[in-house]
């Protein structure tokens, strides 16, 4: 039997030293994104945006965890803004990958909307069946519900980065590629499929009060995937990334207003 009397609260005292070292090297990275963007005029600027929102809630929720005490993190509404937090991040760098996708898309007008559609449902889907896994997490006769709905919406997001690889290679969209980007889409999409493989397994309640009792698990497995994923794309900047190999700069596309 395991005992969920803390649920879903963290067990261990974070690391403030740890917290403050990670969100200052991300904090570091978001200005260099930031510098490289403009010097290639925010393009392209869905890209842009996405992972200025990935750098900035990550290191929200890291200040969040060093700054705090254990009695203001104990709470209902602080647990709730750090479960999104991460969230987003981890979702905005879901998002990015797939939109590089469709930025090499032949088919640009089909083949954009449907993965964008898709995907953008998926993720939508996910968070609703997320949406009551916090509330239900506080009702002691109600916390196996909480684990089935975490359950199903990591299961919905672990499928979508799995199914990255698949779309990729069946549409062929690599063959166009820069050798740099597709470089660029491995190790970021394989730190996706760590994370989400990691939240998956941590949504069986056996599992997911082991990993909270220990904060190693968190850095490992949650913030040293996005962390190295944020250090490839400031590495392999679209400015340095995304070009066809027919020399065709792909910027000059993505000036041209394109609805989803």
């Amino acid at each position: 039997m395991v005992d969920l009397s803390t649920y879903p609260f963290l067990t261990y005292i974070p690391n403030q030293i740890a917290a403050y070292i990670f969100s200052s090297f991300i904090f570091l990275l978001l200005i260099f994104w930031f510098i490289q963007s403009i010097e290639n005029h925010f393009q392209p600027r869905r890209l842009i945006i996405l992972l200025c929102f990935a750098h900035l809630t990550i290191i929200s929720e890291l200040i969040i965890r060093a700054t705090l005490n254990t009695v203001q993190r104990n709470t209902n509404i602080v647990y709730m803004i750090m479960t999104i937090l991460y969230l987003i991040g981890q979702r905005s760098i879901i998002i990015a990958n797939f939109i590089s996708l469709i930025q090499y898309s032949e088919k640009k007008s089909n083949i954009s909307r449907f993965i964008f559609l898709g995907i953008s449902l998926s993720i939508i889907l996910s968070d609703i069946l997320m949406a009551p896994v916090g509330f239900l997490s506080f009702q002691s006769d109600k916390i196996h519900l909480s684990f089935l709905f975490r359950q199903i919406s990591t299961s919905i997001i672990c499928l979508i980065t799995i199914l990255f690889y698949f779309i990729w290679f069946l549409t062929r969209i690599y063959s166009n590629m820069s050798y740099e980007l597709i470089i660029l889409l491995i190790i970021s999409n394989l730190n996706c499929i760590i994370i989400t493989i990691f939240l998956v397994i941590m949504s069986f309640p056996q599992y997911y009060m082991k990993f909270n009792d220990d904060e190693q698990w968190f850095y490992l497995f949650q913030i040293l995937p996005l962390l190295l994923t944020l250090c490839s794309w400031s590495l392999l900047h679209p400015k340095r990334s995304f070009y066809v190999r027919n020399q065709f700069n792909i910027e000059s596309e993505d000036k041209k207003p394109t609805k989803f």
